[in-house]
């Protein structure tokens, strides 16, 4: 038997009776249509919840799942047997494709999910651009020999998933609290791609268990950065929370502090027109004492003290006034004098 191809080579030959191969096959499209299909779950629940929420950091994570579903049913065989089963070229180079596709998006969901633009300027950069040699790589996906895009695009996801588990680490020393799921996720992944590598090198039994780790590891990655991107959304909206339990807190105690400055600015005017109402009351009663002092000044300056009778400057006073009426009616004035 002879076999070649452009990319990597994978054939470990088993003998099999009949029945016995049916009952694995069998099998194997069970366990391989029941993962497919928790991953299409995820993708599809973590789409809604995108849709619902708008936060980015889900719309990322379903690109990135997405890609890996495509990528192991390509990677699998059911792609081509059931997805594009006449499109035999694109399967040629479907698995590099979608390997291309999972660089980029599990980078720009690193760059989201642990904020490095703020938390870790330097990964931040050195994140980009990873991202964009892997969308480099990706458009080289369609243009150059499998042989070459495969390796390049394979290369570039193992620094990518060891980039994404020390960032994780990282952020977790640091005390980013979200970071706790994401390196339990990459971790378990690592394991998983780990014991399988382990199988192809001969390193470990080959069973069922050991055979599909791979795909064990990552259904748990997606299921515990869903879990993370939930605690997160949970913790924001905590904070929220309290932020506006805060805020209500001191608009509280703004009210109560305006009420209270109301009560004391009305306790000062009562007491200003308390105030100003007996300084009135006291001007009014200086005035008519002032009033009633002048009148009998006027009256003892106008009298003569022993008869009480007007005196001279009462006359010369009234005398004057008369004098000018007579004038201005044109009328004669007369006195009559008794002594």
């Amino acid at each position: 038997m002879r076999i070649a191809s452009a990319g990597t080579i994978e054939a470990p030959l088993i003998l099999w009776d009949t029945e016995s191969h049916a009952k694995f096959s069998s099998d194997d499209h069970l366990m391989q249509g029941i993962w497919a299909g928790v991953i299409g779950i995820m993708v599809i629940y973590n789409l809604l919840l995108f849709f619902s929420i708008r936060e980015m950091s889900y719309f990322y994570y379903v690109l990135f799942v997405f890609s890996y579903l495509l990528f192991q049913i390509s990677l699998k065989g059911y792609g081509f047997a059931y997805l594009w089963p006449e499109a035999l070229e694109w399967n040629s180079y479907a698995i590099s494709v979608f390997i291309g596709g999972c660089n980029i998006t599990v980078l720009v969901l690193i760059i989201e999910f642990l904020k490095l633009k703020e938390t870790n300027p330097k990964a931040y950069r050195i994140s980009q651009a990873l991202a964009v040699v892997s969308s480099i790589s990706f458009v080289l996906t369609f243009i150059i020999s499998y042989s070459i895009t495969i390796r390049l695009n394979s290369a570039l996801a193992l620094i990518n998933c060891t980039m994404s588990m020390l960032l994780g680490y990282i952020a977790l020393f640091r005390g980013h609290s979200d970071a706790r799921y994401y390196c339990l996720a990459w971790t378990t992944t690592f394991l998983g791609i780990g014991t399988l590598g382990a199988v192809k090198f001969g390193l470990v039994t080959a069973n069922f268990f050991t055979n599909n780790a791979g795909q064990i590891g990552v259904l748990f990655l997606v299921s515990l950065l869903s879990l993370a991107l939930a605690n997160r959304i949970n913790r924001e909206k905590e904070m929220r929370i309290l932020a506006q339990e805060s805020v209500l807190s001191s608009e509280k105690r703004l009210r109560e502090s305006q009420e209270q400055l109301l009560e004391t600015q009305t306790t000062i005017n009562a007491q200003l027109e308390s105030k100003v109402r007996e300084r009135t009351q006291s001007m009014q009663r200086a005035l008519t004492e002032l009033e009633q002092a002048n009148n009998r000044l006027e009256l003892a300056s106008t009298t003569d003290s022993l008869t009480t009778l007007f005196n001279r400057r009462h006359f010369e006073s009234r005398l004057h006034i008369e004098l000018k009426r007579a004038e201005r009616h044109r009328r004669e004035l007369s006195v009559i004098l008794c002594d």
